[in-house]
């Protein structure tokens, strides 16, 4: 799972660091050191048919069945790889790509049975101060970009923090993302143990 990350990351900096345009209007970008995916905010991304420049995504992939304005609809957040190929909400957009640029994500690891108590984590890829997650997208009948982050199986760090569902984002470092945006890879070549990032972490 990954329903909280960190993207206060200036423009000049996306543009040199992943060698694209970045020309977002500010009233429309939500950045902060704590992104809460549930508030479905619009952000700066990478997507596979713009490949050149950053455009504009929202977090909480959508489907064609949804009513616009159906406020109760469940927009989810993450779409597992081991199943991406099944569900209805993802298996049409597998080869709909997009990467998120951040800071870090976060994960709360369990110190008690029923997580009454619970330690905070952020978490980076080794010596990157920017890297991505990769995500599928589908745009909605608004011409909204719309978009999960892909999860897979968690590695031996993330089983340690993340106790009770065992998974982690597709973290991808600086460059890795353009493998992500390359339809021709399989999905699943990012499936741990196939892809295993140099995650570290942070108590905070």
């Amino acid at each position: 799972m990954c329903n909280y990350f960190s993207n206060k990351i200036p423009p000049e900096k996306l543009e040199s660091e992943f060698n694209r345009t970045y020309d977002l209007e500010e009233q429309e970008v939500s950045t902060s050191d704590f992104v809460n995916g549930f508030a479905h905010n619009t952000m700066p991304i990478i997507a596979d048919e713009v490949i050149n420049e950053f455009v504009l995504g929202k977090w909480g992939i959508s489907a064609p069945w949804i009513k616009e304005g159906d406020k109760k609809a469940l927009l989810p957040l993450n779409a597992r790889l081991d199943t991406i190929e099944t569900k209805n909400t993802f298996k049409n957009n597998v080869n709909n790509r997009c990467a998120i640029p951040v800071n870090a994500f976060y994960e709360w690891r369990w110190l008690d049975e029923k997580g009454k108590t619970k330690e905070k984590n952020k978490i980076s890829i080794a010596g990157n101060d920017i890297f991505s997650l990769g995500a599928i997208y589908y745009i909605d009948k608004n011409g909204i970009l719309t978009f999960a982050i892909c999860t897979t199986e968690a590695n031996e760090l993330m089983s340690y923090i993340h106790n009770t569902k065992l998974r982690m984002p597709i973290c991808l470092p600086l460059g890795k993302e353009n493998d992500w945006l390359n339809n021709s890879i399989n999905i699943q070549e990012f499936a741990y143990p196939n892809f295993n990032p140099n995650l570290g972490t942070l108590i905070v």
